[in-house]
């Protein structure tokens, strides 16, 4: 089990959340309200996965090249997604990714997530 501080801000606002997580070996799985997430990680590479009783985000993150998400809306509609990762560092129990976010070349916006966690004993 870990402690979980996440900080997700926009231009417009900036969104703070702390829970209690499970921790595996490259991988961070938590709830956030009404909303599964779980988070893979490597060295230059992090998958993020949010998952709601109506929706499903797949965003991944890559300093290397640009990469591709998804937008789920069950029962209604697909929507592919574009992602430039602007900056990833993965370091001790810290992660943070700034990036761009299109949608079928739409801007939706900048966002700047960070997430620290601490394992409890």
């Amino acid at each position: 089990k870990i402690n979980i501080k996440s900080i997700l801000k926009t231009k417009e606002e900036e969104t703070f959340f702390e829970t209690k997580g499970i921790f595996e070996e490259d991988r961070i799985k938590y709830k956030e309200k009404d909303c599964f997430v779980k988070i893979d990680f490597q060295k230059e590479e992090i998958k993020m996965e949010r998952k709601k009783e109506d929706s499903f985000l797949v965003l991944n993150f890559s300093l290397t090249k640009e990469t591709d998400g998804i937008y789920q809306i069950h029962d209604l509609a697909n929507f592919s997604l574009n992602i430039k990762t602007k900056e990833l560092l993965i370091q001790n129990q810290k992660i943070h990714v700034r990036y761009l976010l299109y949608l079928q070349e739409v801007f939706l916006g900048e966002f700047d997530f960070q997430i620290e966690f601490e394992v409890l004993s």
